[in-house]
């Protein structure tokens, strides 16, 4: 029986700064493109071959935006101020979750303006320097419980200092008056 995927546009997302993207066009809503093969491949006159890292790990995202967007402004904002900021990338449907970051991110150009009888569409090119995946598959989901134990280790550091020996190590007091550890997970 074939597989059947769900992916639903409505949940993926671009956000530049702080600031979400809206206004998307009708035909898309972001094409992710690298800049260079990840490796490649050199092969000698007998066969033996050897693998070439790249170390370019940029890309450029193209957005597609209705020319009425509150969006195109903003974005136009940053091309003319050559502002920087992170971009994220993310797709939260259930079967393609996928998330790509890329600090001091830059707009290439002002997008083309048409007016005519029909509406256009309005593509902006942003320069991502390094790109990090951040997406995981379905496989390294984590649990709920892992994340509240993280939550509630992160909460008792911020109270008591980092952890050894797992005991809470609080300034003044001996070895002998602490309290035994508490350990979650």
């Amino acid at each position: 029986m074939p597989e059947i995927t769900n992916l639903d546009p409505r949940k993926s997302t671009v956000t530049v700064g702080s600031r979400f993207l809206t206004g998307f066009a009708p035909d898309g809503i972001f094409t992710l493109v690298w800049n260079a093969d990840r490796v490649s491949l050199t092969v000698g006159s007998q066969g033996d071959g050897v693998y070439v890292e790249n170390a370019d790990e940029s890309a450029i995202l193209t957005v597609t935006l209705s020319p009425t967007s509150s969006s195109v402004t903003f974005l136009e904002e940053m091309c003319f101020n050559r502002a920087s900021y992170p971009v994220t990338v993310n797709d939260a449907s259930p079967d393609a979750r996928i998330t790509y970051y890329s600090p001091k991110c830059r707009v290439q150009k002002p997008a083309d303006k048409n007016r005519g009888p029909s509406a256009s569409t309005v593509s902006y090119s942003i320069i991502m320097p390094k790109v990090s995946n951040r997406g995981r598959d379905k496989t390294q989901k984590t649990s709920v419980a892992t994340k509240a134990a993280g939550i509630i280790r992160k909460g008792l550091q911020k109270i008591y200092g980092k952890a050894g020996n797992n005991q809470c190590q609080r300034p003044g007091i001996r070895a002998a008056e602490r309290e035994p550890a508490v350990v979650y997970g």
